[in-house]
């Protein structure tokens, strides 16, 4: 399962995540978008065109916070990606690792502040879909142990730098 939440316009870049999901033959994969936007119908049109018989595409359009993140928890998705060609530092990303999911995204904006190579996958802004395809086909040949490393660190980086309950009073008794 590989989740992504975003609007769908231009900047989002989903439909790279498309491209990328019609190049895997050999692993069955779900793929869940949140998010809506004035693209949904082409991105839509594209996956029904092009993505191979074991790739599936499911479109929740605009769901609440709370939703996303209890889907991330009951579901634990094996991904999450944002490919977006400008961002500032992705809440969407904060978000998923703080549920143990592992990121794919682009330097651009604060990305690289969270993603990196122990906790997904950072490519750069001008990347190719097929490096995206090759980190999603080697994560599915991982044991079980190198994934968990993966989630584990997610949720770390999330934790140490995110966390805004365990931050928050760290800052308060800074300044006290």
């Amino acid at each position: 399962l590989i989740v992504s939440c975003s609007n769908l316009i231009e900047v989002k870049q989903v439909h790279l995540i498309a491209e990328s999901l019609s190049k895997i033959k050999n692993y069955e994969i779900k793929w869940v978008h949140f998010g809506d936007g004035k693209l949904k119908k082409d991105i839509i049109d594209y996956c029904k065109k092009n993505f191979p018989k074991n790739i599936r595409a499911e479109f929740k359009g605009r769901v609440l916070n709370k939703e996303v993140l209890k889907y991330y928890i009951d579901e634990v998705p094996d991904l999450f990606i944002n490919l977006s060609s400008s961002e500032g530092i992705p809440m969407s990303i904060m978000e998923a690792m703080s549920c143990s999911i592992p990121v794919i995204a682009t330097n651009v904006g604060g990305a690289s502040e969270i993603v990196n190579n122990e906790n997904g996958l950072l490519l750069e802004k001008e990347f190719k879909t097929e490096e995206v395809k090759a980190f999603i086909k080697s994560y599915y040949r991982m044991s079980k142990v190198f994934k968990n490393k993966f989630r584990k660190e997610a949720y770390s980086t999330w934790n140490k730098f995110y966390n805004a309950d365990k931050n928050y009073n760290l800052f308060i008794e800074k300044i006290s």
